[in-house]
């Protein structure tokens, strides 16, 4: 239905700029999912068969790019893996299909997709199956009734796709919670393996995820998971008394150490530490540097690294310990929430049962560094900002650089 949605929609292209009011040309849409193998191995053979018959079109199978020639110049229609997300912005499409879009990172249409079809007025298609509390719940439940949207749910003991046969074998035989979310689509279930949905909801239950402030009176910790390739997650934290509080979150993708150190330094934060995970005194064979003495470069002081955890249980444990007594800020800290909501167990789809590891996915390194706080959290960490004398600060040693 998406692949048909967007040939559809290429075919009778006749947009005009809205500024000029001069036809538009050369139109553009994608269809996206979780990664390139996925959505190769999803939709790239549907869109060659729907689109074989259209005169002169083309088809790169490298990049899974499909172009014909057009009234208006030349239609692409193209597939998007969206693991990495940034790679795909400075372009415009004239829609989009976002499939499974409760697994992908939220930043994926609300930073990158949404913004390429704003200047030529474009459409959106989000589909996927229910996982619980996250972005795509937030967005089916926020647009319905909503005259700019049409939104609909289609239960399989409703639409007759399946027979009522296979409907009574299935539900013998899978979990009540697994039938609900696969079949007739329940937002409401916890989907099994999530390690954290649930002490996440009970934040929510318990009005601890709201408005929470930085207060200058107490010193901020930083704790971070440190990405080569991808994403570097970092979490703000000071303790009110002894009530940790998550005031920010920030993640940063494609920056060098020293230029994330630098903008950490244009907060207005009183930092107390900066703690890293136990890769940050590793030597990189090409500079011979730690990475941690990039950031000392730019300019932060007291960085501290931690041991490496000895399996994930340890750090699963840990966070469990920690997450019933945090307070987090709703709005710098969304990101990091959800990913906390959505961290879950790897499945081996061969035994049909959960991994004792986790899936790694854009909700990894938000947690990765939530759990390098919870290994290394000590009621009474932050002390105060003002009122430490430097003897004080140097016998705690907060000018210790152990990197």
């Amino acid at each position: 239905m998406g692949i048909n949605e967007i040939i559809d929609k290429s075919i009778k292209f006749d947009k005009m700029d809205y500024l000029t009011g001069q036809p538009l040309r050369d139109p553009q849409y994608a269809f996206c999912s979780l990664t390139v193998a996925n959505v190769k191995q999803v939709a790239w053979n549907y869109m060659k068969y729907y689109t074989r018959n259209i005169p002169g079109v083309k088809y790169d199978n490298r990049d899974l790019i499909c172009w014909y020639p057009h009234p208006r110049g030349e239609a692409r229609l193209m597939l998007f893996g969206m693991e990495n997300y940034n790679a795909k912005r400075g372009f415009y499409l004239d829609g989009f299909v976002s499939d499974e879009h409760a697994d992908m990172h939220p930043d994926a249409r609300n930073k990158v997709l949404l913004p390429t079809i704003s200047d030529r007025l474009g459409w959106e298609l989000i589909i996927g199956t229910p996982k619980g509390a996250n972005a795509f719940k937030d967005l089916y439940y926020s647009t319905l009734g909503d005259p700019d949207w049409f939104t609909c749910l289609f239960k399989a003991s409703m639409t007759g796709i399946i027979s009522d046969s296979e409907l009574r074998m299935l539900r013998r035989t899978m979990t009540a919670e697994a039938y609900a979310q696969e079949y007739e689509c329940d937002f409401n279930v916890a989907p099994e393996g999530k390690y954290y949905q649930k002490m996440i909801q009970e934040a929510k239950n318990d009005k601890r995820i709201c408005k929470v402030p930085y207060d200058p009176n107490y010193l901020v910790n930083t704790y971070w998971d440190l990405g080569f390739s991808d994403t570097c997650a970092i979490w703000f934290i000071q303790e009110a008394g002894r009530e940790p509080h998550a005031i920010n979150y920030m993640e940063f993708n494609g920056k060098g150490m020293n230029e994330i150190g630098r903008e950490l330094l244009q907060e207005k934060y009183m930092y107390g530490e900066h703690i890293i995970p136990h890769d940050g005194k590793q030597v990189e064979l090409g500079s011979g540097r730690t990475r941690s003495s990039y950031l000392l470069e730019a300019g932060l002081r007291n960085i501290r690294t931690v041991p490496k955890i000895r399996n994930d249980a340890e750090g699963v444990h840990n966070i469990r310990q920690v997450l019933p007594m945090m307070w987090f800020d709703e709005e710098h800290c969304a990101n990091g929430i959800r990913a906390l909501e959505h961290y879950e167990r790897a499945f081996d789809a061969k035994e049909k049962v959960f991994k004792d590891k986790a899936k790694h996915n854009w909700a990894s390194h938000p947690t990765k560094a939530f759990e390098t706080f919870a290994c290394d959290y000590r009621p009474g960490f932050g002390g105060l900002s003002y009122g430490i004398s430097l003897d004080h600060k140097q016998k705690a040693g907060y000018n210790v650089y152990n990197h």
